[in-house]
Parts: structure tokens; C-alpha cells; sequence
């Protein structure tokens, strides 16, 4: 969502409250290609929000300019249960030339 040429705002939802918090990468190659052959993201960079919610939207900021990142999300809910996606990708937004 939201996709800037140095930020990216990222949604999803659960079923029961918890906080949010997204671990991404800067992609080591340019480009969408795929990750046949390619080494497993570490998720080494977070983004947080500690509200309790079932809407999660945290925002990454000072990210590289029409880049790919890898990224995964997890909630963790007050009762303990923690759920954590597979990994996917995005890209930032070229910037506009004047």
C-alpha cells in the first residue's frame, strides 16, 4: 500500500488481536526474478506497531528507491499465539524526473 520512492506501508489482518511487526531486506539482486537457487532472505530490518489490532498496517521508511525487499509479517496476540506469514516481496517507486 502506499508505495513511495522511500517507504512502503504494509496491511493484513487476523482474526484476534495483536501487535504487528514486519522483518524485511533490501533484495541483494535487482529485479523480480525468482528464488530458485537464490539464498533465503534473513529478514535482518523490523518495522513495529505494539497496538493490539486486527488491521496491521506498518509503514517502512528510508528504504532505497525502486528497490525489491523481501519481507514476512507476525502478529503476536496478548493470549501468546504468535502467526508469522511466508515470505513475499515489494518494490519501491521510482521517483519522478524533472
Amino acid at each position: 500500500q502506499n508505495a513511495t520512492k522511500n517507504s512502503m506501508t504494509i496491511m493484513w489482518q487476523t482474526d484476534k488481536p495483536g501487535t504487528s511487526v514486519v522483518e524485511y531486506e533490501r533484495d541483494k539482486e535487482l529485479g523480480w526474478s525468482a528464488y530458485v537457487g537464490r539464498p533465503q532472505p534473513t529478514y535482518a530490518d523490523r518495522g513495529e506497531d505494539a497496538r493490539a489490532v486486527t488491521v496491521h498496517a506498518v509503514t517502512l521508511e528510508g528504504l532505497d528507491e525502486q528497490w525489491t525487499y523481501s519481507y514476512r509479517v507476525r502478529s503476536l496476540g496478548g493470549d501468546g499465539s504468535s502467526v508469522v506469514s511466508e515470505g513475499a516481496v515489494f518494490r519501491t517507486a521510482a521517483g519522478v524526473m524533472t
